[in-house]
């Protein structure tokens, strides 16, 4: 087995990485530390002592990886290696590495750009159950292509689209409920944002990752990255990114409960949103001002503060329909609203056609949260009789 990764040209990091990858795309409940690497590659735990019997996912694992038998993998290399022609192999296989990496240019650059966002478009439709596996592969060959790429301002380029790839993944990581393929997707994407010292990239890249930890309701960190962000593109960040910035860090207040501080975050977001989008500078972000309307009443539901049941009917009626995932989300805060209002009945139809959309969209994230909303409504409703449990109606819409 250390033959082999020797022969991949991995280190026991790279390959520890590549393994969990592989088992979390193929649904094998293993991990392989880099510690458990370096054991089975050398046949020895660290004290000496031969190796224990491997555990049936680790084996799976292994043997899916290499298509061979753990038996075969953790038997002694017999033969000897051949020294003069794998050099010669690996030389080969390194010039045509570069080869590929210098062919590089600006029509492959902007073909890998439209390929991520048709990416993108589809996601927002369709939901990323049949895009992320897909995804995945971009990521491995944009890496694979930084990594041989010494052109600085091609570097630069691929590296944005790569930030983009990897922030797109976590999010639709997220949106299927794997938390910590979400969490090393963003890792990796500040580490290509820093490397590439791109402080745009990399406060986009932060402020993103903040999403998890609003999920997994570690707010004050969250809170304190967004802030961080902001402070890190203080200074030539496009409008349209400082916008997205505090908008991010409003949210984070809000969850936080400081609705003072979140409210004025907001209209600072508002304040800084440009009239017009350049594109080129900010490719990587979907926003505008229909968007940040949605994220600032989304925000004020975090706290049970009152949004207007026609704000939110008119900024759904409104909406471009291909944002599936915005239209769901903004349903679940409709059905929150009419529920708070007294409109039960109100509730339950928009909570039950929130849950659906959810599902249509395979979207564990909203339809965890619509499953929530659906059941303590359907669980009040009978509790509720005779108090407003009808339609609300145009004309009562507070």
């Amino acid at each position: 087995m250390g033959e082999l990764i020797r022969q991949r040209g991995q280190t026991a990091e790279e390959f520890s990485e590549e393994a969990e990858r592989f088992a979390r795309q193929h649904g094998i409940n293993a991990t392989l530390s880099v510690r458990h690497v370096q054991r089975l590659s050398s046949g020895r735990r660290a004290d000496g002592s031969p190796l224990g019997p491997l555990r049936p996912s680790t084996r799976r694992l292994l043997e899916a990886l290499f298509e061979r038998s753990v038996d075969e993998l953790l038997s002694p290399a017999h033969e000897p290696v051949r020294h003069e022609a794998n050099h010669e192999e690996a030389a080969e296989e390194l010039r045509a590495r570069l080869a590929r990496a210098r062919s590089l240019d600006d029509t492959s650059l902007a073909l890998l750009r439209q390929r991520l966002e048709i990416t993108r478009t589809l996601d927002r439709q369709f939901g990323a159950s049949f895009l992320l596996p897909e995804l995945r592969i971009q990521i491995s060959h944009l890496e694979a292509l930084l990594r041989d790429l010494f052109n600085s301002r091609k570097r630069r380029q691929l590296s944005r689209i790569l930030v983009d790839a990897l922030t797109l993944a976590a999010w639709q990581s997220l949106d299927q409920g794997d938390i910590r393929e979400a969490w090393d997707h963003y890792n990796r994407a500040r580490a290509v944002s820093r490397d590439a010292e791109d402080r745009s990239l990399e406060s986009f890249a932060q402020a993103s990752q903040a999403v998890v930890l609003l999920d997994t309701g570690d707010i004050d960190l969250a809170t304190e990255m967004t802030a961080s962000a902001c402070h890190l593109a203080a200074t030539r960040t496009p409008p349209l990114l400082a916008s997205w910035l505090a908008a991010a860090h409003g949210e984070a207040l809000a969850k936080k409960g400081e609705t003072d501080s979140s409210i004025r975050t907001f209209d600072r977001a508002e304040s800084l949103l440009p009239d017009k989008r350049n594109q080129a500078e900010t490719p990587f972000i979907v926003y505008d001002r229909s968007h940040l309307i949605r994220w600032r009443i989304s925000a004020l539901s975090y706290q049970s503060q009152h949004v207007s049941l026609d704000l939110l009917s008119s900024t759904r009626a409104g909406m471009d329909r291909t944002f599936q995932r915005a239209y769901v989300s903004i349903s679940i805060n409709l059905a929150q609203a009419y529920h708070d209002d007294g409109y039960y009945q109100d509730a339950q139809r928009e909570s039950e056609e929130a849950r659906k959309g959810a599902a249509r969209l395979g979207s564990v994230r909203l339809l965890t949260s619509a499953q929530k909303l659906d059941l303590r409504v359907r669980r009040e409703l009978p509790l509720r009789r005779g108090r407003r449990v009808g339609s609300a109606g145009a004309a009562t819409c507070p």
